[in-house]
C-alpha cells in the first residue's frame, strides 16, 4: 500500500493522535477481541485509515480514531463468523451469490480505489479537501465556499479538477 504524500503539519498531527491515543486504541480493540495478533494489526490499520483525514483538528482526529477502531472491530468479527460458518473450506469451495464480482473483478476495482486515492493524494490540498468535502463528505458547494472563503466559482473549478484527475487516473489503469 502506497502512503499518502502529506504535508508536516498533518504528519505531526498523526504521529500526535498516534502517542496520545494507541493506548486507549489497543485496549479498545482488546475488549472486543480476544486475538493479541488481531488488536495489533487493527491498531495498524485504524492509523492507516487515518492517514487519509491528517488535516482535521486533533478532537476531530481522536473521535475518528475511535469510530475506525470500533468499525475495525466489528468488520473483523463478521469475517470471523463467516470463516466460522464455512468451516475450512476453500475460496474455490464457497459458493458465492449470483451476481456477485468475481475474484479478478474485485482485484481490478481494488486497484482502481488504490490508483484513485493516489491521485487524490497528489491534487493540492485544498482541491483534495474540497473534492473530500464534496463527494465523500456530502457538503454542499455554498457551504464550502463560505467555509473556505473562496466563491462558488472556485469550488466547482476544485472538483472539476479532481474528477478530472480521478478519471485519467482510472483510465490508464
Amino acid at each position: 500500500m502506497q502512503l499518502p504524500t502529506m504535508q508536516g503539519d498533518e504528519r505531526a498531527t498523526i504521529e500526535a493522535a498516534y502517542r496520545d491515543h494507541s493506548d486507549a486504541v489497543r485496549n479498545l480493540l482488546r475488549r472486543r477481541l480476544d486475538n493479541e495478533d488481531d488488536v495489533a494489526e487493527l491498531t495498524q490499520e485504524a492509523y492507516l485509515r487515518l492517514l487519509r483525514y491528517g488535516d482535521r483538528g486533533p478532537e476531530s482526529l481522536k473521535r475518528l480514531l475511535f469510530r475506525v477502531a470500533t468499525n475495525l472491530a466489528a468488520s473483523h468479527h463478521r469475517s470471523s463468523r463467516v470463516r466460522h460458518e464455512h468451516g475450512r473450506l476453500s475460496v474455490d469451495q464457497m459458493e458465492l451469490p449470483d451476481g456477485g464480482p468475481t475474484a479478478e473483478e474485485a482485484y481490478e476495482c481494488d486497484e482502481r480505489l488504490r490508483m484513485a486515492t493516489s491521485a487524490l493524494w497528489e491534487l493540492p490540498r485544498h482541491c483534495r479537501r474540497v473534492f473530500e468535502l464534496s463527494r465523500l463528505d456530502g457538503v454542499r458547494h455554498r457551504e464550502i465556499a463560505r467555509r473556505y472563503g473562496i466563491s462558488l466559482r472556485l469550488v466547482e473549478k476544485h472538483i472539476t479538477r479532481a474528477r478530472t484527475t480521478l478519471r485519467e487516473q482510472v483510465e490508464e489503469a
